[in-house]
């Protein structure tokens, strides 16, 4: 997988709000998976 690094500013306002919406779903699913793994110790 090649990747493509690509300069903010030179990113479209969709592309930018895009690449947000991404990296919220990736900080939501780690908090699930955090708070998951805590819930397991508990028991």
């Amino acid at each position: 997988m090649d990747e493509k690094l690509v300069k903010i500013e030179e990113l479209t306002n969709d592309e930018l709000v895009k690449l947000y919406q991404d990296i919220l779903q990736h900080i939501k699913f780690l908090n699930d998976s955090i708070i998951n793994e805590s819930d397991d110790k508990n028991e």
